[in-house]
């Protein structure tokens, strides 16, 4: 999916539910999943409503989120996050 074809709010609802889906796949509630990335689980229940941008909540909360949720960042979130080229999770987690 070409997500610069997409409008912003359908773009950030997309990431959302994939965000959703992978966390529930995990079986892990919005909190735990916050617990695990080390971030505020209001800011979960936010990208995951499509409310807030997951390109304007920084590279680092990413990176948390995509170890958190086990997941290739490239794959979670397929949009332009301004970096030259996105680490794997076993390159963040040395």
């Amino acid at each position: 999916m070409d997500f610069r074809r997409l409008t912003p709010k359908i773009a950030r609802r997309v990431v959302g539910l994939e965000l959703a889906k992978r966390r529930d796949l995990l079986g892990l509630t919005q909190q735990e999943l916050a617990d695990r990335a080390g971030i505020d689980n209001t800011l979960i229940s936010r990208l995951e409503s499509g409310d807030r941008d997951i390109r304007r909540v920084g590279y680092e909360i990413v990176m948390r989120l995509a170890l958190a949720l086990e997941a290739d960042p490239r794959e979670l979130f397929p949009i332009d996050l301004d970096e030259p080229a996105l680490p794997t999770p076993e390159e963040v987690a040395r």
